[in-house]
């Protein structure tokens, strides 16, 4: 499970990327449950569900849908605790996490019928979450079962997490909003370079996240400079 040092690195991310986007993102009253009904569906999507044709799950895409619905959960977490300290509410999700992983054995309720997450498949767990999402909920023992269920553990949501979340800084630092970022370097996407850097780092060392950004910003570099000449 996340340790503190994971869950405040996390949400320090999340505040500064959502304040990018937002300055007042506390207040802008975002529908984060919304968005993240929206990933659990094209999770689904990855995985397969077409009785009538033949479908091989993309495990690698559900995942990174996993992650985008993992920054709409602390978003979330942070507006209701807006009046807290990063640190805080890191103590409180963390608690959170722990007092949930009951839910995964015990019976839950969805509109009115009983449901047990641990003896449901990924699919319809996948279900189960959207539903919850579509009522105003992100039940966070359902999304972790489904985060182990799709091959995942903690740390393997935390490194991808981070490395996503610095990309999107990345990015935006290098003109994405004004188009003149340039996604594809030297013929492939920034996420597979993003990928490789990911298996060559390690995520326990100290500002794991200035040393990725660092790596990205080198390799765009290069890329690009190769491209102009």
């Amino acid at each position: 499970m996340f340790n503190k040092k994971q869950m405040v690195t996390m949400l320090t991310l999340q505040n500064s990327m959502n304040y990018k986007v937002n300055s007042d993102w506390l207040q802008a009253g975002n529908d984060w449950s919304l968005a993240a009904m929206m990933e659990a569906t094209e999770a689904i999507d990855h995985h397969g569900w077409k009785w009538w044709k033949h479908q091989e799950p993309d495990m690698d895409q559900l995942q990174m849908e996993l992650v985008d619905i993992w920054h709409f959960i602390l978003s979330g977490v942070m507006e209701e605790g807006c009046h807290g300290s990063i640190d805080t509410i890191s103590e409180i999700m963390l608690e959170l996490i722990e007092e949930t992983k009951i839910g995964v054995t015990t019976t839950d309720s969805f509109n009115g019928l009983p449901v047990k997450p641990a003896g449901m498949t990924l699919v319809e767990l996948l279900k189960l979450f959207a539903g919850s999402c579509a009522s105003g909920l992100m039940p966070t023992h359902v999304f972790l079962l489904i985060v182990e269920r799709s091959g995942m553990t903690t740390d393997d949501l935390y490194k991808q997490y981070i490395g996503k979340n610095v990309l999107n800084f990345f990015r935006q630092d290098n003109g994405y909003k004004d188009g003149t970022y340039q996604k594809i370097w030297a013929g492939r996407e920034d996420n597979e370079h993003l990928t490789e850097i990911l298996q060559e780092l390690d995520a326990t060392v100290d500002d794991f996240e200035t040393h990725l950004y660092d790596a990205l910003g080198r390799i765009y570099k290069l890329a690009t400079k190769t491209e102009a000449a």
